[in-house]
């Protein structure tokens, strides 16, 4: 169940990342500057990229990889927030820690499991 839970609120905030760079995009040069889009294009990149890792190898790897992307999206978030907007706290590190808190519960659990076997 909580592998579920966090699926469906990574792949919300993946295609939330998605969606905000095409809108970054669009209105590049005009109302953003070409780095901010350059680097927030990355980040969805990597958003999608821990996701994956996370979908296909759950506690090996793919949980520390999704826990790397999601202090990668909070300290984005932070840099952001004092470049651009406070919003970004609220739009992209609160998701961001709620999914890092749930994958550390979910390392933990599994650890807990295979040390009880």
């Amino acid at each position: 169940m909580l592998f579920a839970a966090i699926m469906v609120l990574a792949a919300a905030y993946c295609a939330w990342s998605i969606f905000w760079v095409l809108i970054g995009w669009i209105v590049c040069c005009w109302l953003v500057r070409m780095d901010f889009v350059s680097a927030a294009s990355i980040v969805a990149v990597l958003n999608v990229l821990g996701l994956v890792a996370f979908a296909i190898r759950g506690r090996s790897w793919g949980a520390p990889a999704l826990v790397g992307v999601q202090v990668g999206n909070i300290l984005f978030a932070l840099a952001a927030s004092v470049a651009v907007s406070p919003a970004w706290l609220l739009t992209d590190a609160a998701p961001a820690l709620v999914i890092l808190i749930l994958v550390l519960l979910f390392r933990s659990d599994g650890s807990r499991s295979e040390a009880t076997i």
